[in-house]
């Protein structure tokens, strides 16, 4: 079953926001319309910057990635996520619990960025084949980025990137063939 979204594009990202917790900002009345529009175009540049190209070395990696398997855009989801008791990683996605891995895997080689922009309480891991992914791995907000939460770095054949690593995987990819 696929999740009930909203998806909006800029530029080279698309972006998937769920419907239940996003009403206010994505059905606007009247004349709002381009309120609604700087919001969302505000939104994707925030979570691209903070995700991708805060740290040169992730921007690189993620670019030299996507070019070298031939994946070009980037996707975010941005969603409520939380725990279920079953303890997966989900979001509503308008028919009760979607999980962040099936999205990621519903995704997966047709961008070569996902990006999950959602809460992570239960400290899930994710994987992919093709994409690579983005995601936090707390409780996430705009103002709590600095410092508690991390956004990681999951790149397919490769695994979780980390901090201490980026620049020998960095080497590593630019004299791959």
């Amino acid at each position: 079953m696929k999740p009930d979204l909203f998806e909006y594009t800029v530029d080279d990202v698309d972006v998937f926001f769920e419907k239940v917790n996003m009403k206010e900002i994505l059905e606007p009345t009247g004349g709002e319309a381009w309120l609604r529009e700087f919001i969302l175009k505000d939104h994707v540049k925030n979570v691209v910057d903070g995700y991708i190209n805060k740290n040169e070395g992730v921007s690189e990696l993620i670019n030299l990635y996507m070019k070298k398997n031939n994946l070009s855009r980037k996707a975010i989801l941005t969603v409520h996520g939380y725990s279920t008791e079953e303890g997966e990683w989900a979001f509503d996605g308008g028919n009760g619990n979607y999980y962040i891995q099936d999205w990621i895997d519903l995704m997966d080689g047709k961008y070569g960025a996902l990006l999950i922009h959602s809460c992570n309480p239960g400290h899930h891991e994710i994987h992919s084949e093709k994409s690579a992914v983005i995601a936090s791995n707390n409780v996430y907000s705009e103002v709590r980025a600095e410092g508690d939460v991390q956004a990681e770095l999951f790149i397919p054949g490769r695994g979780y990137i980390e901090t201490y690593t980026l620049d020998y995987e960095l080497e590593k990819m630019r004299n791959e063939k």
